[in-house]
């Protein structure tokens, strides 16, 4: 019988995953994809939302009611989650730099 391997190990653990396979670059561009797909959505969006609504007054209290609580939870979270995303990411790259 062969000897198992330990759990958590894979053959060829030690180089860098996708360094030269070109998956980075390919997944670079599915990320920069979506959010010209996202972005584009959004501006069609608020373009028929001001087109139905008009410089009315219901238009006006439609976007106050849809950005307060944007802006509310972007002030309370905002940047807590910031700080736990960055407290990781900076994890990760002591350990690929060690």
């Amino acid at each position: 019988m062969a000897a198992a391997e330990p759990v958590g190990t894979r053959a060829g653990a030690d180089r860098r995953p996708d360094a030269d396979s070109g998956a980075l670059a390919k997944n670079s561009l599915a990320v920069v994809a979506w959010t010209v797909v996202s972005r584009t959505s959004g501006f069609i969006r608020v373009a028929v939302v001001a087109a139905v609504l008009g410089p009315t007054y219901l238009g006006n209290i439609f976007q106050a009611t849809n950005t307060l609580p944007n802006l509310a939870y972007a002030a309370l979270t905002g940047a807590k989650s910031t700080d736990a995303a960055l407290k990781d990411l900076q994890t990760k790259l002591e350990e690929l730099v060690k």
